[in-house]
């Protein structure tokens, strides 16, 4: 039987309702209170309802089949489950943990290729731009890859990147065509890249971010479909600009 915490406030005999403001309990199993106005009447609940965590607090308690002193505990309205106060998460551990993605700030320029069909691939004109929002606590970049010919847009995408201190994890949310997917990232260990992927039905992709000798910011990406074997699904190199 789950142990719970709190106070009876009222309680309901038919249609009358008794004001009976409890001590607090430290345990509400197999409570016992004498109800004022009732002598002889006592209640107890030997019944919870299945709750799973936290302190419970209730302003009203239902009690039905009152036989020979005893009750079941039937409902709680007007209060119910207490949460317990949510963790304060600690700003300067995100922070800190934010400043290993710093390689990353800045705008860069440079190629990419896509693949576009089977055995058709298009050549792009690819930007990047990283910068730090919230005051170091996300990482936003934007990725936009344009037609060499005419510089029409053919791909764009944002990612906002955090860190759960609670986790020690990085995610990353990702937008692009008007739907977004979330991922952990993981970042290399020499801090010059880091691997994510997304999965969605039986699509799996695998992203691989480099700086490269040449101070380059490489991506290689594959696409899985279902039992196939993985396909290269882009590649780029962008140089920083500023």
């Amino acid at each position: 039987m789950l142990t719970a915490r709190g106070r009876i406030r009222y309680v309901h005999i038919g249609d009358y309702r008794k004001w009976v403001n409890s001590e607090l309990l430290s345990d509400l199993t197999g409570a016992t209170l004498q109800c004022p106005g009732f002598p002889g009447v006592s209640m107890s609940c030997v019944e919870l309802l299945p709750l799973k965590q936290g302190n419970f607090s209730c302003s009203t308690v239902s009690i039905a089949n009152i036989t020979d002193g005893s009750c079941v505990f039937t409902s709680c309205t007007n209060g119910g489950l207490v949460a317990p106060l949510p963790r304060v998460p600690d700003l300067e551990a995100q922070r800190t943990a934010m400043k290993r993605l710093s390689f990353l700030v800045g705008e860069w320029v440079g190629n990419a290729r896509v693949r576009r069909g089977p055995s058709e691939t298009a050549e792009l004109l690819q930007t990047e731009e990283a910068q730090y929002k919230l005051d170091g606590l996300l990482l936003m970049i934007e990725g936009v890859g344009r037609a060499q010919s005419d510089g029409r847009p053919i791909l764009q995408a944002l990612g906002l990147i955090s860190y759960d201190d609670e986790t020690k994890t990085y995610h990353m949310r990702a937008f692009n065509d008007g739907r977004f997917l979330e991922t952990e990232v993981k970042v290399s260990e020499d801090g010059q890249g880091m691997t994510w992927g997304f999965a969605l039905g039986e699509i799996r992709t695998q992203s691989v971010m480099r700086i490269n000798d040449r101070g380059e910011w490489t991506e290689l990406h594959e696409i899985t479909i279902g039992l196939q074997p993985p396909k290269q699904l882009m590649e780029l190199a962008v140089h920083r600009q500023k």
